[in-house]
């Protein structure tokens, strides 16, 4: 992960910004997600 080395940082900060990280990843895969079922939907509509 980015910038979570042991030497550099503490665990708990390599851990809250990979945790960051990974909402980041989660919140943008479900706004894709959320697009796609609209543009299905969208399409059988018409």
């Amino acid at each position: 992960m980015v910038g979570c080395t042991i030497q550099s940082h503490p665990p708990l900060v390599c851990l809250s910004s990979c945790n960051m990280l990974f909402e980041k990843i989660e919140s943008m895969a479900l706004l894709i997600s959320n697009f796609r079922i609209r543009a299905y939907r969208h399409d059988k509509r018409s």
